[in-house]
């Protein structure tokens, strides 16, 4: 006795042309979606640069007003604005990743800055002169550019000094 195929059996064994085709293209869709999304994108943001910067202001000067030294010549409590390291002094000098940043692609702008900070947290240049307010601002090669103000009292804003 010979049993009879169903059709059923048959049928459902793999996928069609058709469904193949239209999930490659959605496929497609989605990877250049998502490629988009990626070019272009530079190793360090200047935004993430300055919240990061931000940070490493408040870290130090809180560090100096934690102290009891009496001279703020200290390079852990200097800021440093140089071409390849934005934080205190003795940090960039060791590596030290919480209290600096490495400005890779970015440019900083005033350049080769040293600000020295006081009991009070209050920011001054490293050659004794009152530093009145400092704007920060950091650049990318593809001109985007974000800025903070470090006023005379020491307090750190979003944006450039009026």
């Amino acid at each position: 006795m010979m049993t009879a195929v169903t059709p059923t059996l048959n049928r459902h064994r793999g996928f069609t042309l058709i469904e193949l085709v239209v999930v490659i293209i959605l496929l497609a869709i989605v990877a250049a979606f998502a490629a988009s999304r990626y070019a272009g994108v530079e190793s360090v943001s200047p935004f993430a640069a300055q919240q990061r910067a931000i940070a490493i202001i408040k870290q130090i000067q809180l560090a100096r007003m934690q102290s009891t030294a009496s001279e703020n010549s200290n390079a852990q409590f200097q800021l440093q604005l140089g071409p390849n390291c934005f934080g205190a002094k003795a940090a960039c000098v060791s590596d030290n990743s919480s209290m600096a940043m490495a400005l890779e692609g970015l440019t900083i702008k005033p350049l080769g800055l040293v600000i020295e900070f006081d009991l009070f947290g209050s920011p001054k240049l490293a050659t004794g002169e009152s530093s009145g307010n400092i704007t920060i601002e950091f650049q990318s090669s593809a001109g985007v550019s974000a800025s903070l103000c470090l006023n005379s009292i020491g307090f750190v804003a979003v944006g450039a000094c009026s």
